[in-house]
């Protein structure tokens, strides 16, 4: 299989057990596009956060696009040769931002980050802590990436807007040719 587009919506994250089992059979196919939600959907109930949830090895993935509730990075680990990525992370109303008081302590970097990935495509970007970490890391760990496109959060005002705009294009690039990006869609 060359290309497949998931779309799953579970009642319960208990529902997903098989999850792993579908994904471990797409796991030689060249575009991944998952779209995943639960209905009841809490900061505890995110599979793909869970510690027993693992991702399985995709030796062909050259692009993958998640829409999915929370951000787990580990997943890169396992796509060593992913050259494009887009992620959509959807949060319901009441999730709000979090202080961003630096990246924490570096963990082992993804192969693909050093080596492979070129574009990477944050879709409503909300400035949380694990995404501004996730940026961080691709960013300066990202050593071939040559667009990054972040598409902020419509309902930020301006002021909130030009500081996520002006502290993520202050954060040191491991690539010398990355274009950073920033999408308004409240303003074009």
């Amino acid at each position: 299989m060359v290309e497949a587009h998931l779309d799953i919506c579970l009642e319960r994250v208990e529902h997903g057990a098989w999850l792993p089992e579908l994904l471990q059979a797409l796991r030689e196919t060249k575009f991944l596009a998952l779209k995943y939600e639960t209905t009841q959907l809490s900061s505890t109930q995110c599979l793909f956060s869970a510690p027993a949830f693992e991702f399985p090895e995709f030796h062909r993935l050259l692009n993958l696009e998640l829409h999915v509730p929370c951000l787990n990075r580990n997943f890169l680990h396992n796509c060593r040769v992913l050259e494009g990525l887009v992620i959509c992370i959807w949060k319901r109303a009441y999730a709000h931002p979090v202080k961003y008081n630096g990246p924490r302590p570096p963990t082992m970097v993804p192969n693909c980050l050093t080596s492979h990935l070129r574009s990477f495509e944050f879709r409503r970007y909300q400035d949380s802590t694990d995404e501004r970490e996730f940026i961080v890391c691709l960013l300066q760990r990202g050593l071939v990436l040559k667009t990054v496109i972040i598409h902020l959060k419509s309902d930020f005002d301006l002021e909130t807007k030009y500081n996520i705009v002006k502290e993520l294009s202050a954060i040191p690039r491991g690539s010398t040719i990355c274009q950073l990006n920033f999408i308004d869609h409240n303003h074009g």
